[in-house]
């Protein structure tokens, strides 16, 4: 499905553990990391709330996680990964508003990648510095995805499986989840931040 099958063990950067808080995090929107098939930036549209399970299946969800989020929507302006393991360079075409594309990504990452690599990748196709991530202990986790958009790897305690998202602060203690497995997106809490997010990129 949309696991990262194997993914290694991350450590937190050392820059980022001393920055995280006072972070300086850019203050995308939405609409602008939601975004097409062909890579391009597109206004976000209402979609149809599929809550109700006649639409979707536990089959179609990325992971158990999907099963303790709300609104959770086919929503046609998330990007779909293209390969069942290629989640991470999709979060990072989401992530930057396909500035740099999932393919891009891929052809300098792989498919089965994680955190550390997608900070490098990056950094090196937009030609700064600027991204940062890896692993994450529960309170940096939600205190990274309230300071703004991040990739962030998935994981359930115990177990080896992974998936990446990109999740959006929305207000009032609640998050938005853009997952590329289906072009997904969802509503999680704080809680759930901190007990399925393992690693995270941002800026």
């Amino acid at each position: 499905m949309g696991y990262m099958g194997g993914v290694e063990s991350l450590s937190l950067h050392a820059q980022a553990a001393r920055e995280l808080q006072g972070v300086g995090r850019s203050a995308t929107t939405a609409s602008t990391i939601a975004v097409n098939a062909s890579g391009e930036t597109v206004s976000r549209s209402p979609a149809v709330s599929r809550t109700g399970g006649s639409d979707l299946s536990n089959s179609d969800y990325s992971g158990p996680w999907v099963k303790d989020a709300k609104n959770v929507t086919r929503n046609t302006t998330v990007l779909c990964q293209s390969h069942p393991d290629s989640c991470v360079s999709a979060a990072g075409h989401i992530l930057t508003g396909g500035r740099v594309t999932e393919q891009e990504l891929l052809s300098q990452i792989g498919r089965g990648a994680n955190a550390d690599k997608l900070v490098d990748a990056l950094n090196h196709s937009m030609g700064t510095t600027k991204w940062r991530g890896g692993g994450l202990e529960a309170d940096q986790a939600l205190l990274v995805a309230q300071h703004g958009p991040m990739a962030a790897e998935l994981r359930v305690p115990h177990r080896s499986m992974g998936h990446m998202v990109v999740i959006e602060p929305i207000g009032s203690g609640t998050f938005r989840v853009l997952d590329p497995w289906g072009g997904m997106s969802y509503e999680v809490t704080a809680a759930w931040i901190r007990q399925y997010v393992s690693a995270g990129v941002f800026r």
